[in-house]
């Protein structure tokens, strides 16, 4: 009975030692697939705080290339506005015009019309039977040979001047520019006989735009 006891207690030492063997065993396996996972779960953590990271990176990147785009614009609206400020000062300036007094406007009116509408004088024809308007004076000059006086709007007759001495000369020497293309006369001038011109009959003219085109011939004699 003894030998039993003895047999029993050492089966049953032997079982708790394998039991306790068990249990260490399986405790260790327990810690290192704990450890496993916390060392995945720690690299994937990793990895998104990386990803997150870049994400942020990429966020601030392009708010950079925002605030530029901002800055371009905000200067380009303000020289835009500087531009149509100094447009609209132009304007006004050009707006701002002193008034001219009446006096003086309806004098200068009066010396245009006075001029222009009764009568005007000229040196010489510039082409076959035409003169050069805007050459014409509103008196006399010293080389003044022929005298226009309108009928009509753009329409009159005109004479020579009879004894402008110097306008007459110049005529004698070259009667071909300063009188053939405008007057008819039987005989040519003499310098050294005839020291006048006189309009037997008048010629007429009308004026097209800067010409004034002779339509009749003036008569004239040489005294």
């Amino acid at each position: 009975m003894k030998a039993f006891n003895i047999e029993f207690w050492i089966i049953l030492g032997e079982s708790l030692i394998i039991l306790l063997l068990i249990v260490l065993l399986f405790t260790k396996k327990n810690k290192k697939s704990r450890r496993r996972r916390s060392h995945s779960s720690h690299a994937a953590g990793s990895e998104g705080i990386a990803i997150q990271n870049q994400q942020l990176e990429e966020l601030k990147r392009k708010s950079d290339l925002c605030n530029q785009e901002k800055g371009k614009l905000r200067s380009e609206r303000d020289a835009l506005k500087a531009e149509l400020e100094s447009l609209k000062k132009v304007k006004a300036e050009a707006q701002v015009v002193e008034p001219v007094p009446d006096v003086v406007s309806t004098e200068v009116e009066l010396v245009v019309n006075t001029s222009d509408k009764n009568e005007f004088y000229l040196n010489s024809p510039e082409k076959e039977g035409s003169f050069y308007k805007p050459d014409s004076l509103s008196s006399p000059g010293e080389k003044s040979l022929y005298h226009f006086s309108y009928t009509s709007t753009d329409k009159g007759t005109f004479e020579l001047i009879p004894d402008n001495e110097k306008a007459i000369g110049l005529a004698f020497n070259s009667p071909d520019i300063f009188l053939k293309t405008a007057c008819d006369y039987s005989q040519p001038p003499d310098a050294h006989v005839h020291k006048r011109i006189v309009t037997i009959s008048k010629g007429e003219f009308i004026v097209l735009g800067d010409d004034v085109k002779i339509a009749t011939k003036a008569q004239i004699e040489f005294q």
